[in-house]
């Protein structure tokens, strides 16, 4: 589970990206309403590793780590 909140209502992209930058895949691209949300991905197509996921909503955009230990 990826979660994350907004402030206020807006469009929001979450893309995943392996270590190299490549991009592997979109995991959410549409309006969003304000307040919490939590994003349940089928991780079963990664292999294990470090890959890293990206929040774009707005002028806001945030990058965090995430290690796949299947």
């Amino acid at each position: 589970l990826i979660g994350f909140a907004l402030r206020q209502n807006a469009e929001v992209s979450l893309d995943l990206y392996d270590i190299y930058g490549n991009h592997v895949a979109n995991m959410l691209k549409g309006f969003k309403n304000a307040g919490k949300h939590m994003i349940n991905f089928d991780r079963k197509h990664l292999k294990r590793g470090t890959y890293f996921y990206k929040l774009t909503s707005g002028n806001y955009s945030a990058t965090k780590k995430m290690v796949v230990v299947n």
